[in-house]
């Protein structure tokens, strides 16, 4: 989830006497705000890094303690037991403006689908056992294990926060000023902010946004073998996990860092 956060520093003048004096104060002034510039980012740049940890790390495991408690509510011990899920995951709070226009709710059974029905006489074995029709709930333990981070951890990786400033030249990067709104402008590119929610899972394995979810072993695989025994059961594939990670990893987490980040460089 890489991110490219730009400052820019807009300095307006006016100029009166003529043309060869206007464009020799430009450049002067240019040169000015090319110092002032780069003198800014590198303080930012020295603040990212500082904070890095304390500033991201908890507003990525937030997020993943949402999505492990929306998993266990939502997708598993559901009552009606002829339907998959019905649930919307959506965004709360503010939209961070990079995110606009791929923010919007998405219901849960839209990755789901239709799930296969159980046949008659499973039910009748399970609710004289369990005392229950709910899906994927007999003792409930199933339901506590992806109601954990932990569990997500232990199969995918734990947080990954990196972020590499721009380590172009002063002149490299001078390249950029111009004009702007009629006075001098000078954008400068702090450095690519590169977080990753779980290390070890590849945003490849999972299904697009709204996409019906399939079978996937290098998903599924990493889970503890009771868990992916238990959603990928005996003979019909019920999607479960996949619409939560796919919200989560490409929506929720990506608007809460850059949220953070819009705050820490103001």
């Amino acid at each position: 989830m890489p991110s490219n956060e730009n400052i820019r520093l807009n300095i307006n003048f006016t100029f009166k006497g003529k043309s060869d004096a206007k464009r020799e104060s430009r450049q002067a002034i240019g040169m000015a705000i090319s110092g002032v510039g780069f003198r800014a980012a590198k303080n930012r740049q020295r603040k990212l890094q500082a904070n890095l940890q304390r500033d991201f790390a908890p507003i990525v495991e937030r997020e993943l303690q949402k999505m492990a408690r929306d998993v266990a509510r939502m997708g598993v011990g559901i009552a009606n037991y002829r339907n998959p899920p019905d649930g919307v995951l959506s965004i709360d709070g503010a939209v961070a403006s990079i995110m606009q226009g791929q923010s919007g709710p998405m219901s849960i059974s839209s990755m789901t689908g239709e799930w296969a029905a159980r046949t008659q006489s499973y039910m009748r074995w399970k609710y004289k056992k369990y005392g229950t029709r709910k899906w994927f709930k007999n003792t409930g333990r199933l339901q506590d294990q992806l109601g954990k981070v932990s569990t997500y951890r232990s199969a995918y990786g734990p947080i990954s926060i990196t972020f590499k400033p721009n380590g172009n030249t002063r002149g490299g990067m001078a390249s950029s000023l111009g004009r702007s709104a009629g006075g001098q402008s000078n954008k400068i590119m702090l450095g690519t902010l590169n977080v990753k929610p779980l290390r070890r899972l590849r945003m490849g394995d999972l299904p697009g946004i709204g996409q019906k979810a399939e079978y996937n072993r290098n998903l599924l695989a990493p889970l503890a073998d009771s868990i992916e025994r238990k959603l990928t059961g005996r003979k019909k594939y019920r999607p479960v996990i996949e619409s939560f990670l796919s919200y989560y990893m490409g929506r929720k987490i990506p608007n809460a860092v850059y949220r953070k980040l819009e705050k820490s460089l103001t």
